[in-house]
């Protein structure tokens, strides 16, 4: 069983739960993943409900970064 993340370009990461995974808030505090498949994770860094995506991306027009510019070379090239 594998767990699975795919980052949406303007939105948050998707985590598909396809085995165990331990979530954890920003005080260290356990979040609850019992009964889901899939959790969305705040990448825009305005969500109230952080580390969980609450839709602030749409509000704010978050767009990913640009990728760095080393980005998917070999590195042993």
């Amino acid at each position: 069983m594998t767990v699975t993340l795919k980052p949406r370009r303007r939105g948050p990461l998707v985590v598909e739960l396809g085995g165990p995974c331990a979530l954890y808030d920003l005080d260290g505090n356990p979040i609850d993943l019992a009964g889901r498949s899939r959790v969305l994770l705040c990448r825009c860094a305005h969500s109230k409900s952080a580390p969980l995506c609450d839709g602030s991306h749409t509000r704010v027009d978050f767009e990913r970064p640009p990728p760095a510019p080393d980005e998917g070379e070999d590195p042993g090239e």
